[in-house]
């Protein structure tokens, strides 16, 4: 009797546990499925990829083995495409902290010339204004200025052409804008450039070399303006005096640009940038048909020709914090120094912030 409640307790037993097993496998087959290894490449939302072996996926996550940081569990709300690649193809260039991405094409203000991708498109927000810049097209970058209140409102181009040798590059580019609300958009102005590039995107240096432009007071719609001109004029007394005459006609301010752009990567996080720019305008009032003239009380003055030479300085050291492929912030301390011919020199400090945001 004893045998048999014993053989009766040990079938119930088995019974339980072989259950219990069949139980656990249908349960985990319901919510992982274990897939056979495979090295996939995996672009996210955000643009940056991951490659590596897929582990198992149950529908709302990837596990991957990832190349870059081993195992992670990657939520496929999140993932655009999974592609299938073979080892070969694993490239060791890629950053995932920093990748190649449009923020590196850029100093504080000016570019340099690294090939942009199409769809590295990007906005940045700074405390004067926005900007939004689209790459339709590899190589070609086309973007939009402004301040707060759209005066001014900039078209900015750029093109670059890489070379057989990546650390040599070079890029077109031009800024068209207009004064926009200021003076009913009456004024224009621009800015055409080319650059070199040296380097990678971990450290660089971009020259560049223009022609700067900008239309005092609407001069390309043949208004015809005139500024109160101060020279110096000469009595048939010999003596000199200073008087004010109107009838010299404003002129579009041309001056040619030169820059220099400096970043290196400092941490895993940080970049250190310096960005300079450099306008030479030299101009000379001109009298057009006039060489002498009589003032109010009936003495004849002559006119002479001023020349007046101006330089515009900018320097902006600063650093630039990336953490995440599609986020960056970076910030300098710019400063504009004036000089000109006649020792009326001036600087003053224009700090800068910058928020970055691929889209």
């Amino acid at each position: 009797m004893k045998l048999q409640v014993l053989k009766v307790l040990f079938f119930i037993a088995a019974y339980m546990f072989g259950a219990q097993i069949v139980t656990s496998q249908a349960y985990g087959q319901e919510t992982t499925v274990t897939k056979e290894k495979e090295l996939v490449r995996i672009t996210m939302k955000d643009r940056s990829t991951k490659t590596g072996y897929i582990l198992s996926d149950d529908g709302r996550e990837v596990l991957l083995d990832s190349k870059e940081v081993g195992h992670i569990y990657l939520d496929k709300n999140d993932i655009i495409s999974i592609t299938k690649i073979e080892a070969e193809e694993i490239e060791d260039k890629y950053d995932p902290v920093n990748p190649p991405t449009s923020f590196n094409t850029r100093y504080h203000f000016t570019t340099n010339s690294f090939p942009v991708k199409k769809n590295e498109n990007y906005a940045a927000f700074n405390l004067y204004g926005p900007e939004v810049h689209f790459s339709p097209i590899d190589n070609l970058s086309v973007g939009i200025m402004a301040s707060w209140v759209a005066t001014p409102i900039v078209l900015a181009l750029k093109y670059t052409i890489p070379t057989n040798n990546e650390n040599i590059n070079f890029g077109l580019g031009t800024l068209f804008g207009t004064s926009g609300y200021l003076n009913a958009f009456n004024n224009l102005g621009g800015l055409h450039w080319a650059m070199v590039t040296f380097g990678k995107t971990d450290i660089n240096l971009t020259l560049s070399a223009g022609i700067s432009y900008f239309d005092i007071d609407g001069i390309s719609n043949n208004e015809a303006s005139y500024q109160p001109v101060i020279g110096t004029y000469f009595f048939p007394t010999g003596s000199p005096e200073i008087l004010p005459y109107e009838f010299v006609k404003k002129k579009a301010l041309v001056a040619p640009a030169f820059s220099i752009g400096f970043a290196a990567k400092i941490s895993r996080t940080a970049t250190f940038i310096i960005d300079g720019m450099l306008f030479v305008n030299k101009r000379t009032d001109t009298y057009p048909n006039i060489q002498s003239q009589t003032d109010i009380t009936g003495n004849t003055v002559t006119v002479t020709a001023t020349e007046l030479k101006q330089q515009l300085l900018y320097l902006m050291p600063g650093l630039r914090f990336q953490s995440r492929p599609s986020f960056a912030f970076q910030f300098s301390l710019a400063g504009v120094s004036i000089f000109n011919s006649q020792n009326q020199n001036q600087s003053f400090p224009i700090p800068m912030a910058t928020w970055f945001l691929r889209f």
